[in-house]
């Protein structure tokens, strides 16, 4: 059986940080997130979730990530 390993940091912490993140690239645009949701084809409501750091599926995240122009590597750098 594997071993199971801890970072020390739960998985709500970690999508809190995702979400705080994407939130403080989103707010670099100086818009908010009904208007730059609509402005680049993403669902209010799912940036929202996002943003909250709730449960999101990949896709989302990656497209999210697409419209901000930051790439998945350069975004999850220093996110343990």
């Amino acid at each position: 059986m594997a071993k199971k390993v801890s970072s020390g940091t739960s998985v709500d912490q970690q999508m809190k940080t995702i979400g705080e993140k994407v939130r403080e690239l989103r707010k670099k645009t100086n818009a908010n997130y009904e208007a730059w949701s609509y402005l680049n084809g993403i669902n209010k409501v799912s940036l929202n979730r996002v943003e909250r750091g709730e449960n999101v599926t990949m896709r989302m995240l990656l497209e999210i990530l697409s419209k901000l122009g930051v790439s998945p590597q350069d975004f999850f750098n220093g996110i343990r």
